[in-house]
């Protein structure tokens, strides 16, 4: 029995659609298509000053690295580092 005006989607239609789809959805989530602004698959990079309640030691150096990043400066007065980190590392840094 038929209902007049309805039209039927044949099942491989709905499974490519369904395919495409999934398939986007993980092209879009990739690292490479994260919108690193550069083109080139690498994360940008941002300078930041990062400040500590404590005098900031090698466990904390060592995270930044960990991250990717590198620190460019200690300093002696203050309890701060300037570092150089990935953009995408920012909400981890901040974590700490």
């Amino acid at each position: 029995m038929k209902i007049k005006g309805r039209r039927s989607i044949h099942p491989i239609t709905l499974l490519l659609t369904v395919a495409l789809l999934l398939l986007g959805t993980v092209i879009a989530n990739t690292p490479l298509a994260a919108g690193n602004g550069n083109g080139s698959g690498r994360p940008n990079f941002v300078d930041v000053l990062v400040t500590y309640d404590q005098t900031p030691g090698n466990s904390e150096k060592n995270r930044v690295r960990g991250m990717g990043g590198t620190v460019k400066r200690q300093y002696e007065n203050f309890k701060i580092l300037s570092l150089r980190v990935p953009e995408n590392a920012l909400h981890g840094l901040s974590q700490g």
